[in-house]
C-alpha cells in the first residue's frame, strides 16, 4: 500500500477528490486544474463566441471569497430563461476544463444558442486554493458548492434580460447532492424561487458505496493495463471507503483525508427529501444520465425514478450512448476517455433547452430512454 501523508488540508482535499474519481472522474489530475491544449474545437483557445451571442465577465459572491464568472446571453431581446452551471467533484474553472475539453463553455454557448442565458463560474477551492491552505483546512460542502451556487442564482435572477421566475440550476455529479439545498436557500433569501433543477449523472448511493464500486472498477482496469501505481491507489482508497461506512465513528474522523461529516452530507436520502420539498413547492426536476457511465449506473437512475415517482413535475432521460459528461461514444467508458477530445451531445442540450421551455409538467417525457 502507498504511504499517504495527510499533512495539509490541500493534500487531504486532493486525496478526497482523487478517491471520488479513481476510476476516471472529473479532474483526476489533482487539486489544481490542468488544461491540456487540444485538438478539439471545444477546447481550442482560438474558439470564438458564436454569432449573435453576448458574453461579459461577472463575479459570484463578494469579499475575499468572490470568484470570477462569465454570463452568456442569447440574441433574444425578450426576457429569457437562465441557468446556473454547478461543478462536479475536483477542481473546476468557469470553462469546465476537463482533459482537452471545455465542457461548461461548450454547454453555455450551446444553451445560449437555444435561447437560455447561462452563468458559469470558477469553483471556490480552485480559485482560492492558497487561501484554504493558509487557513489550515479544506472547504466544507457549503464552501465548495452551495454558497456560490446560491449567489450565482441570485445574480442571474437580477440580470436585465433574464426572467427572474425562470432561473434554473444544473448540478453535475457531486453537486446534484446539494442542488435542491441551493434552491431552498435562494427562496429563503426572499428571491423568486428557482424554477427547476437539472440533475446530471446523479448518484443514488452514499459516497462510500459509490467509491467502493468505482475503486473496484478502477482496480480491474489497472490490472488489465498493468498499472501497478493506479492499482495500489485504488486498493488504498477502497480501504478508506470501507471506513466511511462505519456508523459508530464521529463526524470529525477522517476518511480519504476528509471529515466524515463531508461525506455524510451527500446522503441520497437527504437529497431526495430536499428535492421532494422543492417539487412540493412547485419546482420542476429533470434527471439525466448516460448508459455508458461507470460512475453513475442504471441502478442510480432507477433509484431517482423510484424516489420521485409520485411527482408529475419530475422527468427522466437516460441516453444509451452518453458518458458521465453527456458525451457520446461507443462501449463502456474507461478512465482514458476523460483525456480525449469529445463533444457534449446535441441531443442532451436540445432536451435541456426544450424542458426549460416547457410550462406544463404533465407534458414532460417521463420515459427512461
Amino acid at each position: 500500500m502507498p504511504s499517504h501523508s495527510l499533512t495539509t488540508p490541500a493534500r487531504r482535499h486532493r486525496l478526497a477528490v482523487r478517491a471520488l474519481c479513481l476510476a476516471g472522474a472529473l479532474a483526476c489530475s489533482g487539486f489544481s486544474a490542468r488544461t491540456s491544449r487540444a485538438q478539439s474545437p471545444a477546447a481550442s483557445d482560438t474558439a470564438t463566441l458564436p454569432a449573435g451571442l453576448r458574453e461579459r465577465a461577472e463575479q459570484v459572491g463578494s469579499g475575499e471569497w468572490a470568484v470570477d464568472a462569465i454570463l452568456t446571453m442569447p440574441a433574444a431581446s425578450a426576457p429569457v430563461p437562465g441557468i446556473v452551471l454547478m461543478h462536479g467533484s475536483g477542481p473546476g474553472t468557469k470553462d469546465g476544463e476537463i482533459g482537452p475539453n471545455r465542457v461548461y463553455r461548450e454547454m453555455a454557448w450551446a444553451l445560449a444558442a437555444r435561447g437560455v442565458a447561462v452563468l458559469r463560474y470558477d469553483k471556490r477551492p480552485t480559485a482560492h486554493q492558497a487561501r484554504f491552505q493558509a487557513r489550515g483546512r479544506a472547504p466544507t460542502m457549503d464552501e465548495e458548492h452551495v454558497d456560490d451556487a446560491v449567489a450565482a442564482a441570485r445574480l442571474l435572477q437580477r440580470t436585465p434580460g433574464v426572467d427572474a421566475h425562470r432561473v434554473y440550476v444544473l448540478g453535475l455529479s457531486q453537486s446534484t447532492a446539494v442542488a435542491a439545498d441551493v434552491a431552498a436557500r435562494v427562496a429563503s433569501a426572499g428571491e423568486a424561487p428557482v424554477a427547476g433543477l437539472v440533475l446530471v449523472s446523479a448518484s443514488a448511493r452514499r459516497p462510500a458505496e459509490m467509491i467502493l464500486d468505482q475503486t473496484e472498477y478502477g482496480a480491474r482496469v489497472a490490472r488489465q493495463n498493468g498499472d501497478s501505481a493506479r492499482l495500489r491507489e485504488a486498493l488504498w482508497a477502497h480501504g478508506e471507503a470501507e471506513r466511511m461506512q462505519r456508523a459508530d465513528l464521529p463526524d470529525s474522523v477522517l476518511a480519504l483525508g476528509m471529515p466524515l461529516a463531508y461525506w455524510r452530507a451527500m446522503d441520497p436520502r437527504r437529497t431526495w427529501a430536499e428535492t421532494a420539498r422543492f417539487l412540493d413547492a412547485g419546482g420542476r426536476v429533470l434527471v439525466v444520465s448516460g448508459a455508458r457511465d461507470f460512475q453513475t449506473t442504471a441502478s442510480d437512475h432507477a433509484g431517482w425514478q423510484r424516489a420521485l415517482a409520485r411527482y408529475p413535475a419530475a422527468s427522466f432521460r437516460r441516453y444509451p450512448a452518453l458518458n458521465h459528461l453527456m458525451q457520446p461514444g461507443v462501449g463502456k467508458m474507461t478512465p482514458a476517455e476523460f483525456e480525449q477530445p469529445m463533444r457534449v451531445s446535441p441531443e442532451f442540450l436540445d432536451d435541456v433547452a426544450r424542458w426549460i421551455g416547457q410550462t406544463d409538467p404533465e407534458k414532460d417525457d417521463r420515459g427512461g430512454r
